[in-house]
């Protein structure tokens, strides 16, 4: 009797072990992610001659991810931008 007793109580435990292990975990975000939408919020500022707040966008992207697709050029507009505002101030 205490066999089956004990054979009994155990299958709550395995069943309460399979639901844990059947249940999906959360999809992992990449880190590029939040990068990547920093460096599309600098771009949108460039578009706008903003090149303080591009260049504050940039440099969070580059904290999070340095080798984020697309900062390396990102930085160089900002850079060409910042240059072509330099030259022709009518554009502020």
């Amino acid at each position: 009797m205490l066999g089956i007793a004990s054979a009994s109580m155990m299958a709550p435990i395995f069943y309460s072990m399979f639901i844990f292990l059947a249940v999906p975990s959360p999809q992992r975000v990449p880190a590029t992610s939040g990068a990547e939408s920093l460096i599309a919020s600098a771009r949108q500022s460039l578009f706008h001659n903003d090149t303080d707040s591009a260049y504050n966008f940039l440099s969070q992207a580059y904290r999070q991810n340095s080798n984020a697709p697309g900062i390396t050029a990102c930085f160089e507009e900002l850079f060409r931008v910042k240059i072509r505002l330099e030259n022709n101030g009518a554009d502020r």
